[in-house]
This record gives structure tokens, sequence and C-alpha cells, in this order.
């Protein structure tokens, strides 16, 4: 884990009992408490390993993005978080999202190997921001999330790309001509939420090349500006407008795309993969 302030012990203190960000949901009868979370869960749908598992990642996760990003942007209240079973259902086979409510509370649902853990660096850096941010823009936050997941931690397997690379699976979009424009994907993000089978790995591949391009520090320069959402921050952050930047990562894609060995076969494989296998892929012309 990089931190951008290395000469820096931050100092985090425990929270009181009872101090969130939310309220309470009545619907649990299990509840456990953290330093800076409270787990609500029912017994048949978590399992006191699978919390105690959580417990201790989360904690992890609060210390890492907190070195990363400083305290004054760090919740002083503690997150709730709710466990509610098997995202995916084999018999109708409709897929249900962790995600974070208008509350900031996490409701996290359980995905096949990776379990409750696989989404929750992810959705914590959503909760975090929530609570501390007085704007809220989601194409942004969404790449934002999925791009400082991958800084953080790396040799992790992403849960939307389920352990494959990201330059395969948004290389593999871009190559074949089915991606959705990163334009589209901003002006249209909340009319294409059913599109996230190519837009969150282009999203994620998007930022982190800018990112790896422009340095870490300048991209935190720009996901905590006043000014988030603006068209024009992205020229006055970077040089460079929002076209040109999506112009500059494209062919970088590609290359890394053409270059991994065996990509596109991989990425045939991941569609033959559950969920993947029952989610339509979105099309110009009927989607955008």
């Amino acid at each position: 884990m990089k931190a951008i302030f290395p000469s820096i012990m931050l100092l985090y203190f425990s929270f009181s009992q009872g101090q969130t960000k939310g309220q309470i949901p009545p619907d649990y009868s299990n509840r456990l408490d953290s330093e800076h979370f409270v787990f609500l869960w029912n017994s048949d749908k978590a399992s006191q390993e699978e919390i105690e598992r959580t417990k201790a990642y989360s904690e992890e996760i609060f210390v890492s993005y907190g070195n990363l990003v400083g305290s004054e942007h760090m919740p002083d209240r503690k997150i709730i978080v709710t466990f509610n079973g098997d995202a995916f259902d084999p018999v109708t086979r409709r897929k249900t999202n962790s995600g974070v409510d208008y509350q900031a509370r996490v409701n996290l649902y359980r995905y096949n190997e990776y379990g409750y853990t696989g989404p929750l660096l992810h959705e914590y850096i959503h909760a975090f921001r929530k609570n501390t941010l007085n704007r809220w823009v989601r194409f942004f936050e969404e790449g934002f999330a999925s791009a400082i997941s991958y800084y953080l931690e790396p040799e992790t397997e992403e849960f939307s790309r389920q352990g494959f690379a990201m330059e395969v699976l948004a290389g593999y979009w871009l190559d074949t001509g089915t991606d959705i424009p990163m334009r589209t994907l901003r002006e249209q993000h909340n009319n294409l939420l059913h599109c996230r089978i190519q837009s969150y790995v282009l999203r994620e591949d998007f930022f982190t090349y800018l990112i790896n391009r422009f340095g870490i520090e300048k991209y935190l320069e720009f996901a905590y500006s006043p000014r988030i959402g603006s068209i024009e921050l992205y020229e006055d952050i970077w040089g460079s407008s929002f076209d040109e930047l999506v112009s500059d990562w494209e062919p970088d894609l590609l290359k890394r795309y053409r270059d991994y060995p065996g990509a596109k076969e991989q990425a045939e494989q991941y569609l033959q993969m559950v969920p993947a296998k029952y989610v339509r892929v979105c099309e110009a012309g009927v989607d955008f």
C-alpha cells in the first residue's frame, strides 16, 4: 500500500457506542461493534466466521485508506454494515448488488468464492466519501472507488472482474467495438446503470490510467476538489480536456490488451461465467 503522507502518523480514535452515520435498521437480530464499524446480520444470512473476517478486514481498510487520503477526509462516526445473503439467485437468475444507501450504510451481499469481503473495499470507499463530501458525482465516484481499490490492493482480485485482468476485460470491449464511450458513461450514467458489465471495468481502467500517468497526488487533488463534477476540472488538474485524456487512454488500453497473452480467450471465458453469462451486453442504438 502506497501512502502520500509517509511522515504523518494518523491517529484514529474510537467512536462512542451508537455514534453512527445513519439509523440502525431494526431488521437484524445480531450486532457486533468494532472501532469504526457496526455490523448487523441475521444468523441465516452470515456465519460468525464471515463476520469476524469482515470485521478484521474492515479495520485494515479504514487505516489504509485513511493513510492515503488523510484523516480530514475520514468519517467521524461509525459506518453501519449489514449482511444480506447471496448476491446471485440461480433460480431467478437475478443478482442483487452490494451498495451504499442514502444514509451511507453499507449493505453487503455474498459474491461466490469472494464471500462478503469481495466488494468490501470498493463499497467502503463509497461510504467514506458519502460521510465526508457535500457533492456526489456518480460517474466519478464509481471510477474512483474501483481505481483506488486497485491502487491500494493491486494483488486483490476485484470482485466485478472475478479475478480477470483489468486490461483483458476493458480491452476486449474496446477492441471489439462493444465498449460504451467514456463521454457517454459520464453524461448518461444514471441511464446506464444496467450496463455494469461494461461500465465498471472501462471506468476502472480509465481512472487507473490517470493515476499511473499523473500520479496519485494529482488524482486525489482532483477527487477532493470542491469543483468535482465540472468538466473543466479535468483540464485544470491534468492539463488536457476530458476528451483528450480519453483519446490518449484508448490506444494505451488497446496496446496493453493486444500485448496480453491469450487476452481474447480469457475475456470470452469470463463472459461464460456466472453472473456474466446471464447479463445482456449494452448496445449502441439500443441502450445509448
